[in-house]
């Protein structure tokens, strides 16, 4: 909530799958939000968020949609297979 004074720590992913459905939200417009929502309660859904140094994934189950509440199904993970490194492999195979 955009008004609220608390202070929510969580995972980028995490983050990110907030913030979609935050847009998605205000691009629909506030009276027609619920007859297209895409999150529903009990949905599990997985979130690749794959950068320039790492790819992390998660996987979560939606708790609530309003206000949007999710739970982690498992530990994240992931590991240092971004963009970056695959770029340096790439560049090694041409220069064999």
């Amino acid at each position: 909530n955009q008004n609220s004074d608390k202070l929510v720590l969580c995972l980028e992913p995490e983050a990110a799958c907030m913030a979609c459905e935050d847009q998605r939200i205000s691009n629909v417009g506030a009276q027609s939000a619920d007859s297209q929502q895409i999150l529903k309660n009990g949905d599990k859904f997985m979130v690749l968020d794959c950068g320039g140094g790492t790819v992390d994934i998660t996987m979560h189950r939606v708790e609530e949609t309003t206000p949007l509440r999710l739970s982690e199904l498992c530990k994240a993970s992931g590991g240092p297979f971004g963009s970056t490194f695959v770029d340096q492999r790439f560049e090694q195979f041409l220069q064999k």
